[in-house]
């Protein structure tokens, strides 16, 4: 019994043995061959016709206010954007004209204050009877042509604002600049 028993651990020894070897991992298939088909297309019928090609919206920019143009940032063919400066006017007469708006304002607004204090000066000499009624009348007047002043000197910084924003050419919307002059 021993023969058996020894041959038959010397025929299980190698078998347990290659049992405890680490298995080959995930073998990798080769890859599939994949097979691609050449074709000729055929071309499709072209048709050629003579035209123009016209923009669906056009117009003309142009400055506002009079002035010697001193910069001109695009060409023909450039992409302008909403907003984009196009060309700028030299702003020197219209910043004159603003500073004087202002500065006509703000003496209008002196003038009220200078009116509005002889007109309660004069009320309060009319109440005690040491002043004449025509002379508070006066003041009243006084009063009210400052306050005429001061809304016009308003009225002329706003209109000198304004003319002061146009010298600066803006692209009214997204385009392509077909001519300059």
């Amino acid at each position: 019994m021993s023969i058996r028993v020894t041959s038959g651990l010397l025929l299980l020894g190698p078998l347990l043995l290659s049992s405890c070897q680490r298995q080959d991992e995930a073998r990798e298939e080769p890859p599939r061959p994949v097979l691609s088909v050449v074709a000729k297309s055929t071309a499709a019928s072209s048709l050629s016709l003579p035209g123009t090609v016209e923009a669906k919206i056009e117009t003309e920019l142009g400055f506002r206010v009079l002035g010697r143009v001193i910069t001109r940032k695009v060409s023909v063919g450039d992409i302008v954007k909403r907003g984009d400066v196009v060309a700028a006017i030299d702003p020197l007469a219209l910043e004159l004209a603003l500073r004087s708006a202002q500065s006509e304002l703000s003496n209008a607004q002196a003038q009220l204050t200078n009116a509005v204090s002889t007109e309660e000066r004069q009320r309060s000499l009319t109440e005690t009877r040491s002043g004449s009624e025509a002379a508070f009348e006066e003041a009243q007047l006084g009063r009210r042509s400052a306050v005429a002043a001061v809304a016009k000197g308003q009225a002329n910084l706003d209109k000198a604002e304004e003319q002061l924003s146009y010298a600066q050419l803006r692209a009214e919307f997204d385009g392509v600049v077909m001519a300059t002059s």
